[in-house]
């Protein structure tokens, strides 16, 4: 299948439809329990939940990225087109705006479950105590490139034929694990859209370049580690990706 029917307008709009809903309903829901817990567990399954969720909704429409880090990472390896690496992030960081808003607006002046937790908060990311930008950004690089490269073994690579239904489970695993590991330490991110969200909604605006430059080079690495480390070593999936 060409660029030109894949980027064709009714299946960009439909997918970049399903890429700001999804996003918004993550970033909801997830910043949703971080305002209404202090729990780190609870809080790291429903931003997995939500991603399974979502992923899982979505993939038939837009792959189902949620993640302008998962974008980048399909860009550069080439996977997709920059046409629609530009609209997708665009959508994406629209949908976690939306969404930390909503929360914003919806929660406004009170104080949700937990006496002296703030829902002016809204689950923006923040450093732990005595972590240097340096260390998160180093933090972000590793849990993010755990993330992408687990998309691309279960959802990109097309071998063996049926892991991809099932794609979603591993990649909302590894949301979880990545915010109960790091969640405390570096904020958990992950996901650039996922911090610009609560960040424009509050203005709680920590240093966002380690919440955009963590995850795009941690995805990078594993979009290349997995293109050219990993998938020229199956012949079935290079032979199913030249098909396409």
């Amino acid at each position: 299948m060409s660029d030109r029917d894949v980027d064709a307008t009714p299946k960009i709009v439909r997918a970049a439809a399903a890429e700001f809903i999804g996003v918004f309903i993550f970033v909801f829901s997830g910043c949703a329990a971080a305002i209404g817990n202090t729990n780190i567990f609870a809080i790291a399954c429903a931003f997995g939940l939500a991603i399974t969720v979502m992923a899982w909704s979505t993939g038939d429409l837009s792959g189902g990225h949620l993640n302008p880090a998962v974008s980048w990472a399909l860009f550069i390896t080439g996977y997709i087109s920059l046409y629609r690496l530009a609209v997708y992030v665009m959508c994406q960081f629209l949908g976690a705006i939306c969404g930390a808003l909503f929360l914003s607006v919806v929660t406004k002046g009170r104080e949700v479950l937990i006496p002296g937790h703030p829902t002016t908060e809204l689950g923006a990311n923040g450093f732990g105590h005595m972590i240097t930008s340096l260390e998160a950004l180093g933090i972000e690089i590793i849990t993010t490139f755990a993330l992408v490269f687990v998309v691309f073994c279960t959802a990109v690579d097309p071998s063996p034929k049926g892991r991809m239904c099932y794609a979603a489970l591993p990649i909302g695993f590894t949301v979880i694990i990545g915010i109960i590991a790091t969640g405390n330490i570096s904020g958990g991110s992950m996901n650039p859209a996922r911090s610009l969200g609560p960040a424009v909604a509050t203005g709680a605006w920590a240093p966002m370049w380690v919440y955009f430059l963590g995850p795009l080079v941690g995805g990078s690495l594993a979009g290349l580690v997995h293109r050219y480390g990993f998938l020229g070593r199956n012949p079935e999936s290079v032979a199913a990706l030249e098909e396409d």
